[in-house]
């Protein structure tokens, strides 16, 4: 899935709505025009805008499940891996995990992937890994993933802007708009 990060960043600007939720949705890549805000809202805010990016997450990983040289049994095998695991081990997980358990960081990691999905199938790896939000969405991208690449800008690099699970954005979306609402509650206060 390609993203122009341009296109979306015009589009955002004749929009009315918070800048800080317009900048937000500009570095996710997130139209502004195609959400709606809550019920009993009468604004988009900024978890609008993570809700949108993790289903559209959840669906280009439903749309693009990891493939690569070594997610299939015959497949080769990486010389290393990330956490410094044997690659040998790659073998006793499902293919579809196969990447993910490669490209994880620390030992304990990629063995707590690899624990999750033990003794499933192919195909159940797949689909609980579609909806698995435990598991870091640049470790179960498809291996040759357009993702972060505008192919109609020469395939120039367009680095996302935020980093962590869905639920520690929206965590800190959240602790960000109470602080948010303090100050402006302070002011009147003072004011």
């Amino acid at each position: 899935m390609t993203i122009d990060f341009a296109a979306i960043k015009a589009a955002n600007a004749s929009l009315d709505v918070d800048p800080a939720v317009r900048r937000m949705a500009d570095g996710m890549g997130i139209d502004l025009r195609a959400l709606q805000p809550r019920p009993g809202q009468a604004a988009l805010d900024a978890s609008d805008v993570t809700a949108a990016y993790a289903q559209r997450l959840r669906a280009s990983r439903r749309s693009s499940p990891a493939a690569g040289p070594y997610a299939t049994a015959a497949g080769e095998l990486p010389a290393f891996t990330a956490s410094g695991i044997d690659p040998k081990v790659l073998l006793r997980s499902p293919a579809p995990v196969r990447p993910a358990i490669a490209a994880a960081p620390t030992t304990a990691e990629a063995y707590a992937i690899a624990q999750r999905y033990n003794g499933m199938s192919d195909i159940d790896a797949a689909r609980v890994l579609a909806t698995d939000m435990s598991v870091p969405a640049d470790l179960a991208h498809h291996w040759a993933t357009t993702n972060n690449v505008d192919l109609s800008n020469s395939g120039n690099y367009q680095p996302d802007t935020t980093f962590g699970t869905p639920e520690q954005r929206r965590q800190a979306t959240e602790q960000w708009w109470a602080a948010h609402r303090a100050r402006i509650s302070n002011r009147t206060q003072q004011g």
